[in-house]
């Protein structure tokens, strides 16, 4: 498959070198006469491309002419790069460049040029010999498409009942249109065929329609074709008339006044005018409403143009409706051996959802039982098997096969580079695609190549050939994934290009231009460098040497991300062909200047850099910049001198203003083309309101999101209002945040949301989507923003002067005052808004209520309120109908939250979190009655809190989390508790005076249960927790006074258990041997009365003894233990825990740790804390018997941490352990040459710290 790619790498190629010879800069690179050969030699070598491209198929000599031609057209790429390159730096150092001089580089550039118009020649000439014929062809080659049909059988047929009960109920209920049309969507192998046929074939479709008919389109669409199928369908015999009048004229007798339903099934074309005539013709031969057609396709280009009633598209299996597919195919006499089932299932897993896989794979399993040929598909994957198998990259490369142009289908190849399910960055994959050259533009067009990045994505998107696209908060596609099996295609595909994804680069071609390496194995280097000089683009996952680099001298993209690399070698300047370099998530803390010289660099990524300092001073060197990615929070570092020069540049995320020439906010202003997001800070650095009019960001259309930043705590006079008044955007602004704005009234423009175009027209700031204001303290009233269409989300925080937020806030005159369709008054003020954050606003009283407040009109959609230290504030608007989720804290007064969910129309209510109310005592009966669809309830910090409800019976019947924390007034919680049936977790803490829990006997459902900081607690029932059968997680910390635990022997679900800082515990809860599934535990101190670490408490059995050394807790992981300074061994069950990974033990009093450690034979981790006595390790033979053990820690064990290191001395315990890889000892990283790192000290809590220092 890997062919098909050949014709278009080298189409894509020539295209580029035919605009470069023709470029402004070709003149001088040699004569006109040599250009004019080379022009000419291209041009013929580009005419039997396409010819060629069938012919390889079947002549392997034609492929080697081929892979020749490509091979010479990226040797002809780099030459004409590096002549681009050589007169960019003249340009650079201001020297004219004639290449008539005597110049020996330039004389040698030259012979080089000739040398490759020999070659094409000689190629060209080849050509003859094979018979090539001439001349470009446009479209696709006939594809050979199965056809399909409404009778196929498929047995099979799950996990599509909703679609199909969707479909007939649209079909039946249209009833208004005479041909009404129904587009199927979806990828390839998604079953959309078998889902018509479903549908055509189901009973209602049957009696509602007087005629069905189903026709395969596939790429053809001849609309004189497809009416003599229709009638060869109704007729069941065969049409021969050519004359379309004719066939309408039989059609018209066939379908006249008769309700039909047809199937185009399988459509590809995407000319507007060609289906309007198709439909043109249906009308005209029957008006009869209530006709329909369902249109199969995979794109959704074709979907849009045909559609007259929203399209359906049809989503991915699920895992167990994939292995429901598969299982009834593979053993379709039901009984399926149990020895296969895990294998099937992972199977069907790797399917990914596609039926079409699923399907063939369990027919391909149908005939073999052995569990040994399930685990080799399993292992190798669909798409490295053979045979039938293969039939679903086949069905999907239709869609490749149909991409409109070879640099879209460069473009999909090139996405194999990315790993199986990586999350694909957009921006970042089209700046990928013009770094190597895809996106060429044709000589005078004023098209972006980002644009055309775009274009080309949105068709591998519409094409199902990229898919579950992420969008931001102003609907921009930001991510997209591959599906798994669309992945396999493409590598497929590009396999003879040489991709090679992984650390194996052995089994690609022996011209790899494309690598992304996981991993620099021992023999990596050599490999690498042996693919050096032909790789155009390289993604490493290790460092390499500044040596090694320098060897890929051809490089256009090279990747660093996620690397441990805390410089960049100065060798990178020698990399002249480089656009792309990604240096994101990297340690270094500077960039060399020799950076600077890489003139052809169109995209630098930094993000994630938090080492770095700066960027290069001289970083305006590089014209070509368009995209630096590069975030710093902080506002004191300077910016590159003469930003303004790059002004190619669209990415720049931020710009600290300075005093100097060349780093003032007139910098801004050159750069014409910036997009996206772009925050100014240091704004007080700018001296008036036509200096800030000087970064022209009025003209900057593409800038959606702008963030103007002050320094805070300024004092004395400021010109803030000046300087944001001439800072007006451009209308198509989406989000706008103002800082530690110091004026005392914003300007008029954000007043009113109006800003004057660059003719004086004064347009609406309507595309708004996010508003944030934020430390603007002397501003006294809020701008009007209710009449804003779009905007979703508002945060006003910091604002000490606002007293009130008065109707002016809801914008209601300037939306009477605009011209609106219909009745102005049915317009509701922030009739889009999702979000409101009020925060920090400490002199806010009032929050008035919009006028309309009767009719319901404003925030119709508001879904979230967040209000933050108010304390003042005691009024607020009472109707939110769509309200879902409420924080509230630091708010003196009650009134706000009766308000806000008292009201009937709060009953959507999910979510309440109250913090620091300090008025509120209780939750009242007529709260409650309106939130009954609460499923998080908060209440933090409410010192007068001293019941939650007399009762919750009839209040919490969704209610899943109830968290309270800090309310020192509350004694006890409802007595009903148990009524709360589908609570999953209870969390209370830091209520001192609580004296008991209630029974939680019915909760079934309770997955998380933590209590900490009850100091009056002292016991929990016995019988409190047999019957919480769901719970996993349960921890029980700092309770000082807590006595007895309850039986955990029922519970076979939990996975946690932390039962930390109880000291007048004296005993192991009862059941803890039979927590079958019990992973972590974490346990201790208990009383100091103890003489020894508690033995297990078996209610059964006469001899705990006997007991304890059997004990076993076969899925326990992870243990950490505290004990007293006076018990002198560990509990003997310890050496059971066969499963064990990880040992921390704090505080015990034995000097040797015990030689039967040795039987954990699964522990990699082992922690020894707060050890005065311990001085030796276990034997070297016993650390030996512990294989897996990776990493010991050794903390405040003073006799013990002298003797580990190799300079210990003849009592040294270095031998015992210095095999482990990784040792800490008191907070330091030790090897055996004793180098040292310091490292983070382990976690205590405060007051096991005190109790350390007594």
């Amino acid at each position: 498959m890997a062919e098909v790619l050949l014709s278009a790498s080298v189409e894509v190629l020539i295209q580029k070198l035919l605009l470069l010879a023709t470029s402004g800069n070709s003149h001088l690179w040699g004569s006109k006469k040599e250009l004019e050969k080379l022009r000419r030699c291209l041009a013929m070598a580009r005419a039997v491309l396409h010819d060629a491209e069938r012919q390889q198929r079947k002549d392997q000599a034609v492929k080697l002419w081929l892979k020749k031609l490509e091979d010479l057209a990226y040797d002809a790429d780099n030459l004409l790069d590096e002549l681009n390159y050589t007169t960019l730096k003249k340009s650079e150092w201001k020297v004219c460049f004639v290449l008539s001089l005597p110049n020996p580089i330039s004389c040698k550039m030259r012979a080089k040029i000739r040398e490759i118009i020999v070659n094409l020649k000689m190629i060209n000439e080849e050509a003859n010999d094979f018979a090539i014929p001439r001349g470009v062809k446009d479209g696709i080659d006939h594809i050979n498409h199965k056809e399909t049909d409404c009778f196929h059988g498929d047995s099979n047929i799950v996990g599509r009942e909703d679609d199909v009960s969707e479909m007939v109920e649209s079909l039946i209920c249209q009833t208004n249109q005479v041909v009404a049309v129904f587009p199927i969507v979806g990828m390839g192998g998604l079953g959309k065929t078998t889902l018509a046929r479903l549908i055509y074939n189901d009973e209602q479709i049957v009696r509602y329609f007087d005629e069905r008919i189903w026709v395969c389109v596939s790429e053809n669409f001849d609309v004189n074709k497809i009416i003599r199928l229709v009638l060869e369908s109704l007729t069941q015999r065969s049409i021969d008339v050519q004359s379309r009048n004719a066939l309408l004229q039989i059609l018209h007798k066939e379908l006249g006044g008769r309700k039909y339903l047809l199937v185009l099934d399988d459509v590809w074309n995407e000319k507007l005018e060609e289906w309007d005539d198709f439909k043109r013709s249906l009308v005209g031969i029957n008006a009869t409403k209530g006709n329909a057609i369902i249109v199969t396709t995979r794109s959704e280009r074709v979907a849009s143009i045909v559609a007259t009633h929203h399209l359906h598209f049809l989503e991915k299996l699920s895992e167990d409706d994939c292995w429901s597919v598969f299982k009834e195919r593979a053993f379709p006499e039901g009984d399926v051996p149990m020895e296969l089932v895990p294998f099937g299932k992972q199977i069907a897993h790797k399917c990914s959802g596609l039926p079409l896989a699923a399907n063939l794979l369990g027919g391909m399993l149908r005939l073999t039982k052995e569990t040994s040929e399930w685990s080799s598909v399993l292992r190798n994957g669909l798409w490295n098997l053979n045979g039938d198998e293969n039939a679903v990259l086949q069905v999907l490369k239709l869609s490749f096969d149909h991409l409109p142009s070879t640099s879209v289908k460069k473009c999909f190849a090139y996405c194999s580079i990315f790993s199986r399910d990586h999350d694909i960055e957009k921006d970042q994959l089209v700046q990928l695609w013009m770094a190597e050259g895809f996106l060429q533009l044709s000589q005078g067009d004023h098209l972006k190549m980002e644009s055309l990045g775009n274009e080309f994505f949105n068709i591998l998107l519409q094409n199902s050939l990229l898919q579950d696209v992420k969008r931001d908060d102003y609907g921009n596609i930001t991510h997209c994934k591959m599906h798994s099996l669309v992945h396999a295609l493409a590598q497929s595909i590009s396999r003879y290009e040489g991709f090679n994804v992984g650390c194996s680069t052995e089994d690609g071609h022996p011209h790899v231009r494309y690598l992304s390496i996981k991993s620099l194995r021992e023999s990596m280097p050599s490999v690498v460098k042996e693919k050096a000089r032909s790789l155009r683009t390289l993604f490493l996952a290790d460092n390499i040497s500044g040596s090694m680099l320098s060897n890929f001298k051809y490089l256009r993209v090279l990747s660093f991300h996620g690397v441990d690399v805390a410089e960049v070698p100065s060798s990178i300047s020698k990399l002249i062909h480089l656009r792309y370099l990604d240096l994101s998530g990297t340690k270094i803390r500077a960039l060399a200047d020799s950076l600077c010289m890489l003139f052809n660099l169109q995209t630098l990524r930094l993000n994630g850099c938090d080492f770095l300092e700066s960027i290069p001073s001289q970083l305006s060197k590089l014209n070509n910049l368009r995209h630096l990615h590069y975030y710093s929070f902080d506002a004191t570092c300077l910016m590159p001198f003469k930003m303004g020069q790059l002004t190619c540049l669209q990415t720049l995320q931020f710009f600290n203003v300075g005093y100097d020439d060349g780093q003032q906010i007139a910098e801004i202003g050159f750069l014409k083309e910036l997009g996206g997001d772009l925050e100014i800070r240091n704004l007080e650095k700018v001296n008036n309101q036509q200096e800030a009019q000087s970064a022209d960001l009025c003209r900057k259309e593409n800038i959606y999101k702008l963030i103007f930043q002050w320094s805070s705590g300024r004092q004395g006079t400021v010109n803030d209002d000046s300087v944001l008044g001439g800072l007006e955007p451009h209308p198509n602004l989406k989000s706008l945040t103002v800082q530690n704005f110091m004026g005392d009234k914003l300007p008029t423009w954000i007043m009113t949301m109006m800003v004057r175009t660059i003719e004086g027209q004064l347009l609406g700031l309507d595309n708004m989507v996010e508003i944030k204001l934020k430390g603007c303290r002397k501003c006294e009233e809020l701008p009007m923003l209710g009449h804003l269409p779009h905007l979703k989300y508002l945060d006003l925080t910091g604002l000490d002067n606002l007293k009130s937020i008065s109707r002016s806030f809801y914008g209601r005159d300037f939306l009477t005052s605009r011209t609106y369709q219909g009745d102005n008054t049915n317009i509701a003020s922030f009739r889009s808004l999702k979000r409101l954050v009020f925060c920090n606003m400490p002199n806010l009283v009032e929050w008035t209520e919009p006028e309309e407040v009767r009719t319901e009109k404003a925030f119709p959609h508001l879904e979230e309120i967040e209000i933050h230290n108010c304390a003042q504030l005691t009024t607020t608007p009472g109707s939110f109908p769509s309200l879902e989720e409420l924080r509230i804290s630091n708010v003196s007064s009650y009134q706000p939250l009766e308000n806000i969910c008292s009201s009937d129309n709060s009953s959507g209510l999910t979510f309440l979190h109250i913090d620091g109310l300090l008025e509120i005592s209780c939750l009242p009966d007529n709260l409650l009655k309106n939130i009954k669809n609460l499923v998080y309830l908060a209440i933090h910090k409410c010192p007068n809190f001293v019941h939650v409800v007399p009762r919750v019976r009839g209040f919490g019947s969704f209610l899943r989390v109830l968290d309270i924390k800090e309310c020192t007034n509350l004694s006890t919680l409802p007595d009903d508790l148990q009524t709360l049936q589908s609570l999953a977790m209870l969390w209370i803490s830091r209520c001192p005076k609580i004296t008991s829990i209630p029974s939680l006997e019915g909760l079934t459902t309770l997955e998380e249960l933590r209590i900490s900081y009850c100091d009056e607690l002292v016991s929990l029932p016995n019988e409190m927790l047999l019957s919480c059968m769901s719970l996993k997680s349960l921890s029980i910390e700092n309770c000082v006074n807590l006595t007895s635990f309850p039986n955990l022997q029922q519970l076979n679900s939990l996975l946690s258990l932390r039962i930390v800082d109880c000291p007048q515990l004296t005993c192991l809860p009862k059941g803890l041997h039979s927590l079958c599934c019990l992973n972590y535990l974490r346990i201790g101190p208990f009383s100091e009365d103890l003489t020894s670490f508690p033995i297990l408490d078996y209610e059964d059995a006469p001899n705990s003894e006997i007991h304890e050394e059997n004990f076993q807790l076969f899925s326990l992981t992870s243990l950490t233990l505290f004990g007293r300074p006076h018990w002198d061994s560990l509990p003997a069950w310890l050496q059971n825990l066969s499963s064990l990974a990880e040992l921390h033990l704090y505080d015990f009093g034995f000097e040797v740790v015990p030689e039967w450690i040795k039987n954990m034979s699964s522990l990699e981790r082992l922690g020894l804390y707060w050890y005065e006595k311990v001085s030796f390790l276990p034997s070297v033979e016993a650390t030996k018997c512990l294989v897996k053990l990776r990493e010991v820690e050794i903390y405040n064990c003073p006799l013990l941490s002298e003797k580990c290191s190799s300079f210990s001395g003849c009592n040294s315990e270095w031998s015992k352990i210095s095999h482990i890889n990784q040792i800490k000892v008191d907070g330091k990283q030790i090897t055996s040459e004793a180098s040292y790192e310091v490292l983070p000290s382990p976690t205590l809590t405060k007051k096991e710290k005190k109790r350390r220092k007594k």
